[in-house]
C-alpha cells in the first residue's frame, strides 16, 4: 500500500504540471457554462416580459373598445331619458317655457358630462395598461442586457479561475 502511494505521488510530482493545466480548464470551462447559463435564463426572462407585456397591451385595446361601446350606450340611454322628459313636459304644455329649456339643457349637460367622464375613466385604465405594458418591455430588455454582460464577463473569470487554480493546483503538487 505504501509503494503504491509512493507510485502515484511519483506520478503527480511527475505531472504536477499536466494536472494543474487540465484543473485549470475544468475551472474556466465550469465558469463559461454558467456564464452561458445566465444569458440563457436571460433571453427566457425577456420573453415571459415580453409576452406579459402583449398581454397588457391587449388589455388597453379591449379597455378602449369596451369604453367606446359603452359611450355609445351611455348616449343612447341619455337620449332615451332626453326625448320622456321633453315628451313629458310637452305633455304637460310647459315644452315652450324658458324653464323647462333649461332644465333640459342643464340634463343634456349633466348626461354628456356623465359619459366624459366614464370616457376619462376607461382611458386612464388603457393608459395604464400601456404604461405597465412599457415596464415589462423594459424589464426584459434588462433581464436580456444582464444576462448578456454575465456571459462576457464569465469570459474573464474563467480567466481569473483558470490561472488562479493552475497556481494553487500546481504549487499544491509540488511541495
Amino acid at each position: 500500500m505504501a509503494a503504491t502511494a509512493a507510485a502515484v505521488a511519483a506520478w503527480a510530482a511527475a505531472n504536477s504540471s499536466t494536472i494543474a493545466l487540465t484543473a485549470a480548464i475544468a475551472s474556466a470551462t465550469a465558469t463559461v457554462a454558467s456564464g452561458y447559463q445566465s444569458y440563457k435564463e436571460g433571453k427566457e426572462q425577456q420573453k415571459a416580459y415580453n409576452i406579459n407585456a402583449d398581454i397588457l397591451r391587449q388589455n388597453a385595446a379591449r379597455k378602449r373598445l369596451e369604453n367606446s361601446l359603452n359611450e355609445d350606450i351611455l348616449r343612447q340611454e341619455n337620449r332615451e331619458k332626453l326625448s320622456k322628459a321633453r315628451a313629458a313636459m310637452a305633455e304637460a304644455g310647459v315644452i315652450t317655457s324658458a324653464t323647462t329649456t333649461g332644465v333640459l339643457g342643464q340634463m343634456g349637460a349633466e348626461q354628456e358630462q356623465n359619459v366624459l367622464n366614464q370616457r376619462y375613466a376607461g382611458e386612464t385604465e388603457a393608459v395604464n395598461y400601456m404604461n405597465q405594458a412599457a415596464m415589462q418591455s423594459y424589464y426584459g430588455k434588462a433581464a436580456a442586457a444582464s444576462g448578456r454582460s454575465a456571459f462576457k464577463m464569465s469570459f474573464l473569470k474563467a480567466g481569473i479561475n483558470a490561472v488562479t487554480t493552475y497556481m494553487g493546483v500546481n504549487s499544491g503538487l509540488s511541495s
